[in-house]
């Protein structure tokens, strides 16, 4: 279990980075301590708002992209805080803690080559950061150079003689050299320097382990347990352990308690899915390898043992079909072409049995002694595991990457009423001029994301009142039904709202909000129906529990006729984004996602922060499967302040 060093680096802003003809707009160096006393309070969300005004302001402002970087690196947001250290090394070419975590970040994204040469460039320009060696040691031993590895552990020593992780890492080093009287050395060595450090016990569990000492390792292994019962690793080693030594029973205790800290570990699954499989529990093992598909979906070993059990299971097409995704990941794989080829035959299909014979005849005459580095890259790509230990109950105040929440598209927005006017100052949404009269009577407007269902039936009643004087205007004004459409609507009457429009519309129809708001009323009397509906399939004892055909007819009508306002909306006023996102909220539910996207693009041309455009159109890419381009999205939404991005991010952007 070597360790590379994750330390937050964090230093003062020298005053020369202030510019005084700023003074007046932003206080640099105040927000500059706020938000480096944010990271370090573990606030990060807070951090990247505080450094984006500075960016705002100030966009060659190295500094701060560096420190949005490592907020957004422990929001797991590895490809934004990429992003950010890059520019901090454009801007200030000699910034090697930049280049430092951009290696990190790197190695968490399994770039270990780039990791590895911005290590080699930092060391170059400042030698003397242990933990730069310490971690170019973690790399080297990766890539196998155990005497590269060796020498970096020293001089990060040599610099820091308290460094106790670097001791770590070289017991981790000998062990794997069987040399376990100098792995043991070091670990003692860590532990004189931290005695109560429950690192230096689980590595010397490790290495008891590794000498399959087995009694000893579960010793230390509980020793950390009982001073961390949320320690995830300890958990994990321990069920190996039991594992081992056949104490089945004992090794399933401790992946699941392991699971239960952190249902994100796809590798506890896995040796928990290799365990059920050994005692031959097909069905644990299926839902274990299930569960690894779905957190490393280009794991090959996971397809390959899930088609080994359903071939156990004899479901001969599923166990096809795995074997086939295995050998289209990866081509040399042999044994996959031996048990598809047996599937194959258990389903009569004698010529797809011949031509896997003829690659597998092919493939055992090809002399594969060594694996090209490019090869090996590729390799790891789809032999690697979600590897997080972090205990989330730990955490989750401060990492919101970790929140259990459902995962859905920010919905569309409404009209509604500012509640305390004096504290919103004396500005308003330009786009609701046509409503600018209702400000003689202190009632001004915005537009926001908000769910009907959720609106304190108080509020609406007060509303109501407040309107009253409002609602007493000749019905010739046309403000006179927007109002009222708009307070039927907050009261969920939408058909009456629907109907005040329809009977003024000859009236107010050069108006964009008159559709704009009609299509929300639409649009919700949809959801409405879709929501019951779906709430009876859950409640149905039936067999068939799908949605009557006759009812999803009725729900995509109304679909259609709120896209159909939002049309006419966008005609008056093309600049109008909410009704374009809107729209495109709208024709995403109708599984019209091209144009949902190009939508959300639009409105991402014309306002260039509209978080929950770039966070929707983030989600659409990645259901389409469009990463790359979906978590470039959803970086952006996170930084902007949606902070369920993260948890996106942390799912589907680091795999």
């Amino acid at each position: 279990m070597m360790t590379y060093s994750v330390k937050v680096l964090i230093a003062a802003l020298p005053l020369a980075f202030i510019s005084l003809s700023l003074s007046s707009q932003i206080n640099v160096q105040n927000y500059s301590i706020r938000g480096r006393q944010h990271l370090m309070n573990n606030e990060y969300t807070q951090a990247i708002r505080l450094f984006n005004q500075i960016i705002y302001y100030m966009p060659d402002h190295a500094d701060s992209y560096y420190y949005r970087g490592l907020a957004k690196y422990q929001l797991s947001d590895y490809s934004g805080a990429e992003r950010d250290f890059t520019r901090a090394i454009e801007l200030k070419s000699y910034k090697t803690e930049a280049m430092y975590y951009r290696a990190v970040v790197n190695i968490e994204k399994g770039n270990k080559l780039e990791a590895l040469k911005d290590l080699i460039t930092a060391i170059d320009l400042d030698d003397r950061h242990p933990e730069y060696f310490l971690t170019r040691g973690w790399l080297h031993a990766e890539f196998g150079d155990t005497a590269g590895a060796i020498s970096d552990y020293k001089t990060a020593i040599k610099l820091d003689p308290y460094m106790d992780n670097a001791y770590l890492n070289l017991g981790i080093i000998y062990m794997l050299q069987k040399n376990y009287e100098d792995a043991l050395f070091n670990c003692n060595k860590a532990a004189e320097i931290r005695p109560r450090n429950l690192a230096c016990n689980l590595t010397r569990g490790n290495i008891y382990h590794y000498r399959k000492r087995y009694e000893e390792a579960i010793k230390e292994y509980q020793v950390v347990i009982r001073g961390d019962s949320t320690d995830v690793r300890a958990h994990f080693f321990l069920a190996l352990c039991y594992q081992d030594v056949r104490n089945y029973d004992s090794a399933i205790v401790e992946y699941n308690k392991a699971l239960a800290l952190n249902p994100n570990n796809s590798i506890c699954y896995y040796n928990r899915g290799i365990l059920y499989l050994d005692i031959e529990r097909f069905n644990d093992a299926l839902l274990d390898f299930d569960n690894v598909i779905q957190l490393n979906p280009r794991n090959i070993y996971s397809f390959y043992l899930r088609g080994v059990i359903k071939s156990n299971l004899e479901d001969y097409p599923g166990a096809e079909e795995d074997f086939t995704t295995a050998i289209d990941l990866y081509p040399r794989l042999i044994d996959a072409y031996r048990n598809r080829a047996y599937t194959r035959m258990a389903q009569h299909d004698v010529r797809g049995y011949d031509e896997d014979q003829r690659i597998i005849d092919s493939l055992m005459k090809i002399d594969v002694t060594e694996h090209e580095r490019d090869e090996l890259s590729y390799l790891q790509t789809i032999t690697d595991f979600n590897n997080d230990f972090t205990s989330i109950s730990n955490v989750i105040d401060s990492k919101v990457q970790y929140a259990d929440k459902e995962i859905q598209m920010i919905p569309v927005f409404h009209i509604s009423v500012k509640q305390d006017w004096d504290l919103y100052g004396n500005s308003r949404f330009n786009d609701l001029a046509t409503l600018e009269k209702l400000s003689e009577k202190n009632i001004y407007f915005k537009i926001d994301n908000y769910d009907y269902g959720i609106v304190d039936e108080g509020v609406v009643s007060g509303l109501a009142y407040k309107f009253d004087s409002v609602l007493l205007m000749d019905e010739t004004d046309k403000e006179y039904f927007l109002i009222k459409s708009l307070l039927l609507g907050w009261q969920m009457k939408y058909r009456d709202a629907i109907r005040i429009i329809d009977e003024a519309e000859t009236g107010i129809s050069d108006n964009y909000l008159t559709y704009f708001i009609r299509g929300n009323h639409q649009f919700a009397i949809g959801e409405i129906i879709f929501s019951i509906e779906n709430q009876e399939i859950l409640l149905s004892t039936q067999s068939d529990r799908s949605m009557d055909e006759g009812r999803q007819d009725v729900i995509r009508e109304y679909y259609r006729l709120a896209i159909k306002d939002y049309n006419r909306a966008v005609e008056l006023n093309p600049d109008f984004i909410y009704a374009r996102f809107n729209r495109a909220y709208v024709n995403s539910l109708a599984e019209n996602f091209q144009a949902a996207i190009e939508e959300y693009t639009y409105c991402l041309e014309k306002e260039e922060d509209f978080a929950q455009a770039y966070y929707n159109r983030g989600l659409l890419n990645i259901f389409m499967e469009n990463p790359a381009e979906g978590c470039i999205d959803l970086s952006k939404a996170g930084e902007l302040g949606i902070q369920s991005a993260y948890q996106v991010i942390y799912k589907f952007c680091n795999n």
